[in-house]
């Protein structure tokens, strides 16, 4: 009884995937055309490579604030590579002058879509002087001298 089971289990375990893989295409799928399906492009998806390639270098990196680097892997984990590829390329497309071709100008506006905030030199040189006047306070006036 045990051996007549398992060969049973064992046919069909064996059965069901090669009626799955004969199995014709589902009609909603069938009715779009591939062009027409999101991030299904060349340029959509050697975009995403570039994209997954610039994110992660810039997880990996010790140059990179934790904040965005939480932003980074939020937008991956959250949203299909294919959509931020997608929604880069509109970007691109209403500004003919950013260039699509460099990676870093790709990485700027894939992240900027997930919503990190850029950091402009008006951010940093704000920054600066509240931190060069804390530093002033704190050292000593020397007397002047003998």
């Amino acid at each position: 009884m045990r051996k007549t089971l398992i060969a049973a289990l064992l046919i069909a375990g064996v059965t069901a995937p090669l009626a799955a893989q004969n199995a014709p295409a589902p009609a909603a799928t069938a009715a779009k055309p591939a062009a027409q399906q999101i991030g299904n492009t060349p340029e959509d998806r050697s975009r995403g490579a570039v994209i997954f390639r610039t994110f992660t270098i810039a997880i990996n990196s010790d140059k990179v604030k934790p904040e965005v680097k939480n932003a980074l892997v939020s937008c991956l984990y959250n949203n299909p590579v294919k959509n931020i590829s997608a929604a880069t390329g509109t970007v691109f497309e209403k500004n003919k002058n950013l260039d699509p071709k460099k990676p870093e100008q790709v990485y700027a506006v894939a992240a900027r879509v997930c919503g990190v905030k850029p950091v402009t030199a008006d951010a940093a040189a704000a920054k600066a002087p509240t931190q060069t006047a804390a530093a002033a306070a704190k050292k000593p006036a020397q007397p002047s001298g003998r």
